[in-house]
């Protein structure tokens, strides 16, 4: 699942992106957040540079059926953006 978005030319540079899991309301603190693009979810490590392998959502921490995600960037200006992308699992 990638979440992308297109910023305008004038926009700021984003400085920070907040992930919430099925938690649409962002009340609770963000379950991830990353400071350096590429901004992504992950319960793994970063890119290793050798293999170029990149960093995994794991999905089995989440029951089979339908989830969203909530995503907040965060610009240095202050300004925010929010998506939500929904997703099934099947982790048969």
């Amino acid at each position: 699942m990638v979440v992308a978005f297109e910023p305008s030319v004038d926009s700021a540079a984003v400085v920070r992106v907040g992930f919430w899991v099925d938690h649409l309301d962002d009340v609770r603190p963000p379950e991830h957040v990353d400071r350096q693009a590429p901004f992504t979810l992950t319960t793994s490590p970063s890119p290793d540079p050798e293999t170029a392998e990149g960093p995994v959502f794991d999905t089995t921490e989440l029951t089979d059926g339908p989830h969203a995600v909530l995503v907040e960037a965060v610009g240095s200006d202050g300004r925010t953006v929010q998506r939500v992308s929904r997703f099934r699992v099947d982790n048969g």
